[in-house]
């Protein structure tokens, strides 16, 4: 969640992310669609929905030795404004915590 300021005014956005895009865009869909959120005025900015991979790479000093290992990552991304400034985080983080405990994350790991 970011903020600042333009003619004395508010201006919010929010990215989310994460490495399942079932559950990026289950929180997208909630932010967007959800009547406990629509006092946020939250609306997704043009083409933000983006996949983004990287490669990471791990070196490990044993007593046998250095051993090296490299695996992909991949995440989803989807930012977000928030029309209604004077949402701030404290009221933002609870509604993203009770989706979050709605959601079964099992499924999704």
């Amino acid at each position: 969640l970011t903020v600042d300021f333009r003619d004395g005014k508010p201006n919010r956005e929010l990215l989310l992310t994460g490495p399942n895009s079932d559950v990026v865009d289950s929180f997208a869909t909630y932010l967007v669609s959800h009547a406990n959120t629509a006092f946020l005025e939250i609306t997704e900015r043009s083409s933000s929905a983006t996949g983004c991979a990287g490669t990471v790479e791990t070196t490990t000093e044993g007593k046998n030795g250095t051993s090296s290992s490299s695996s992909t990552m991949s995440s989803s991304v989807r930012v977000f404004r928030q029309g209604n400034g004077k949402g701030s985080r404290k009221q933002v983080a609870p509604l993203l915590l009770e989706h979050a405990s709605s959601l079964s994350l099992s499924s999704h790991l």
